[in-house]
């Protein structure tokens, strides 16, 4: 592993144990996994098939019991802070209509 811009990076293996038919050779035939940190960092795992490791793969996601709570918190959140002016122009409708 080589550092680069301070994160550890896999390089690909070498030409010679690739034509010997190594386990790496085998395990890095995809290249190197596609998921970007959030500082842009790259994941230093060989790719599976479809471009991503084990870890970072969209089945590996685990979206738990919290997730929904939260996204359910963050619209009655935003509903309130928002509630003056929905109310406003349900009125102004309201007023329309007669």
């Amino acid at each position: 592993m080589s550092p680069l811009h301070g994160y550890r990076v896999r390089v690909d293996p070498d030409p010679a144990e690739a034509a010997a038919g190594g386990a790496s050779a085998r395990a890095w035939a995809h290249g190197p996994c596609l998921y970007l940190g959030q500082r842009g960092q790259r994941c230093d795992r060989p790719a599976l098939e479809g471009g991503f490791c084990a870890r970072h793969a969209a089945s590996a996601i685990d979206l738990g019991p919290w997730t929904w709570f939260r996204r359910l918190a963050g619209l009655l959140v935003a509903a309130a802070i928002l509630w003056p002016i929905i109310q406003g122009f349900l009125d102004e409708l309201s007023h329309w209509r007669h």
